[in-house]
């Protein structure tokens, strides 16, 4: 079908506004964000491409891609900040936006190609994603690329389209490893189920083989490249890998386990607002979805993969962000196609819908003052938001009365006033909340320590976050994160019953003190330490599951790595250490004999309060000073 791409001169710029701007004034929140932007910042500082590393260690989490692009923006920009690390986000949402247009264009026209891109970049999620570091984006343009590719082979049987596709498919493993085959694949085998000898004719199996060697020509190197051998990157490295990340996460749950229904609860939240138009475009499209080719290629391209993502355990919003380009579609036709809403009653609805979404949420900057998150917007500009806020619901009423005549007004409305709204969000609620999610502020000393080239030694306690990492510019040994004690367990010992058992104790224990009241948030008096003693060794007496000696092995094994860490902290070289405060409780209460902590810095970094301290060394050093007590 003709399609003009007129309208793109004016919505990429739109795009790249609201994707991009105000994107340098906050920092990169955990988790994903400082974790992503760490590895590709030590692979651009050790010029190793091949292996990603994080905190000097071997990261076999994910693969490269998205760290590729980072360390390659970070050569042009000069560093890795908020915006090289973001910017490839943007250009592969940029990228999704031109390839969902000219898709819908050659199914619709060009109605539906403008539609499906407004669409897209109005919705919540997709605007979300296209401005945060994870790779879940650079995989949406890897798989849209691969749709369209196969839109393309489907109309003219040309070779090179197919190409395009497994290559696609291999960059899409190479940014997030075998989950960048369940999309084109479920759609193969869903839109030529009646159809084998054209399924057969995308030679799809040896497309897939084909994308795997070209992963697998990056993995085999990169993990004999971290391994004592090479059966070792083998066995362990490859296999451990992919069952984890993989199998584990899919079908066992080993991480983000969710139910069945989990996206019938994500999806209404992520598609705001055009969560109010899908009743009548789901209703259509389910009516024609066998009625035209298009409809047919976009219902095997969403419902296979989403009911694949469905069965899965490990479940997470993003992991179904490949669809929302298909869905824009699917919502563009439906307006270029039925006139929008057909009676006045619909579009009324809709604009009541959107009216009542968009009341809370401006009203949120003046009910968050009188909640626990009261520090996190003190210097919001509540009175800018308000009144635009005030004047969008006044547009919405009094525009209600015209919906009788106009059936694309609360589209073209809705379409306005979101933009209004995502760049009010970027413009004040994003940097004003910044101070409350970002770790910059509590590594500043030891940023202040690593640009003046101080040497001193960096420990975390009970955690290791790679937002600490990032902004302390600065590696750290994190301490007590293993199972404790197992240097001196016999050989046959079941290390997931052991690991279970710690997991356990760890948490009774930090429920147990939590709530005490303490004189301090560092250094305990001997009364309160007495106090935290009594409620851990009541903890860990309470839980019948497990055998009492178990239990004191444990306690005694985590007294005795606490005192061997004591003294390895209390030596002549400066040292700090980054522990939690509802860890920290526990950890100085089963000290026998605890050294002089002094405390640096203390304050809450996202949903946790940290805390840095120091041995007398550290505290003596001069840069140091200034900060030495701060709340």
């Amino acid at each position: 079908m003709p399609v003009s791409y007129k309208a793109l001169w004016v919505i990429l710029p739109l795009a790249l506004f609201l994707f991009s701007w105000n994107m340098g004034t906050y920092d990169l929140w955990p988790a994903d964000e400082p974790r992503f932007a760490e590895v590709a910042r030590e692979m651009s500082l050790t010029g190793d491409y091949l292996a990603p590393h994080v905190n000097g260690q071997p990261y076999n989490e994910k693969p490269p891609l998205l760290f590729w692009a980072i360390a390659g923006t970070a050569q042009l920009w000069g560093e890795v900040d908020g915006w090289s690390a973001r910017l490839p986000s943007v250009l592969s949402a940029l990228l999704v936006l031109v390839l969902t247009y000219a898709l819908a264009g050659r199914m619709g026209g060009t109605t539906a190609a403008i539609w499906s891109s407004l669409i897209l970049i109005s919705t919540a999620r997709f605007w979300w994603q296209a401005r945060t570091v994870q790779i879940d984006m650079l995989l949406c343009a890897c798989m849209i690329l691969a749709l369209y590719a196969l839109w393309r082979w489907d109309e003219e049987r040309n070779r090179r389209w197919l190409i395009l596709l497994y290559l696609a498919m291999a960059a899409g493993m190479l940014a997030k490893g075998p989950p960048a085959l369940v999309f084109p694949l479920l759609f193969i085998l869903a839109y030529y189920s009646n159809n084998p000898q054209g399924r057969r004719a995308t030679y799809w199996l040896w497309g897939t083989l084909g994308a795997i060697a070209i992963t697998a020509a990056w993995y085999i190197p990169a993990r004999m490249a971290v391994a004592d051998s090479a059966d070792e990157a083998l066995q362990s490295g490859m296999g451990a890998n992919l069952f984890r990340n993989t199998i584990g996460r899919m079908f066992m749950g080993v991480s983000k386990a969710q139910p069945p229904w989990y996206y019938l609860s994500t999806l209404p939240v992520d598609l705001l607002p055009w969560t109010f138009l899908a009743p009548w475009a789901l209703a259509w499209f389910w009516k024609v979805r066998k009625q035209s080719k298009a409809h047919w290629f976009l219902w095997c391209w969403t419902i296979p993969a989403l009911l694949f993502f469905s069965i899965s355990i490990g479940k997470r919003a993003i992991y179904i962000l490949p669809l929302f380009p298909a869905i824009a579609i699917i919502f563009g036709l439906y307006i270029s196609q039925c006139n929008y809403l057909v009676t006045a009653r619909a579009r009324r609805f809709m604009l009541i819908a959107w009216a009542i979404l968009l009341l809370p949420i401006i009203l949120l900057p003046f009910i968050i003052p009188y909640t626990e998150y009261q520090h996190a917007l003190q210097n919001l500009d509540r009175i800018v938001i308000g009144s635009v806020g005030l004047l969008l619901l006044s547009t919405i009423l009094n525009n209600l009365r015209h919906t009788w005549e106009s059936p694309m007004l609360p589209v073209r409305l809705i379409t306005r006033q979101m933009c209004i709204l995502l760049f009010l969000i970027t413009t004040f609620i994003l940097p004003a909340i910044n101070p409350y999610k970002s770790a910059r502020a509590f590594c500043e000393p030891l940023h202040t320590l690593q640009a003046q080239e101080v040497d001193y030694r960096l420990y975390s306690l009970g955690f290791s976050r790679e937002e600490y990492i990032f902004y302390s510019n600065r590696f750290h040994e994190p301490r007590f994160t293993g199972l404790i004690g197992l240097e001196d367990a016999p050989l046959d010992t079941d290390l997931y019953a052991m690991a279970q058992l710690q997991k356990d104790a760890r948490k009774a224990i930090t429920h147990a003190v939590k709530d005490l009241p303490l004189s301090s948030v560092h250094d305990y008096t001997d009364a309160e330490r007495k106090q935290l003693l009594e409620h851990i060794e009541t903890a860990l007496l309470e839980d019948p599951a497990y055998d009492s000696e178990e239990l004191q092995q444990f306690e005694s094994a985590l007294r005795q790595e606490i005192d061997a860490f004591n003294i390895t902290f209390h030596q002549e070289h400066p040292a700090f250490l980054m522990v939690q405060e509802e860890d920290w409780r526990w950890l100085q209460a089963l000290h026998s004999n605890p050294g002089p902590y002094h405390l640096i810095h203390a304050m809450p970094v996202g949903s946790r309060y940290a805390i840095l301290l120091a041995n007398t060394a550290g505290a003596a050093l001069p840069p140091i000073a200034p900060y030495c007590g701060v709340p």
